[in-house]
């Protein structure tokens, strides 16, 4: 599986900044202020990621675990018949 890389650019933070409002009263961001919400919306961005393939890998786990008990064991080398072979001694073959 290909791992995937979520990012928040600093351009893409701009980009937002310019758009939010705090209560119709827009907030003035400079760069320091960017890298930091940037840097917080990686870290949560990988949280939350982390958090959804922990969450992904649990139901994974517990449909396994389900198939496994719905599956009945078997001992199919005890229940297996062996054809007996045929014996050498006594046999008639015929050629030309």
């Amino acid at each position: 599986m290909a791992k995937l890389n979520f990012t928040v650019t600093e351009a893409q933070t701009k980009g937002f900044a310019g758009a939010w409002d705090s209560g119709g009263i827009k907030v003035i961001l400079d760069n320091t202020t960017i890298r930091f919400a940037t840097d917080w919306a990686n870290i949560v961005l990988k949280s939350f990621v982390a958090d959804m393939a922990s969450q992904v890998a649990k139901v994974a786990e517990a449909k396994l675990a389900a198939q496994k008990a719905q599956t009945p064991a078997t001992d199919a080398v005890a229940t297996q018949t062996v054809p007996v072979p045929l014996s050498e001694k006594g046999r008639i073959v015929l050629t030309d």
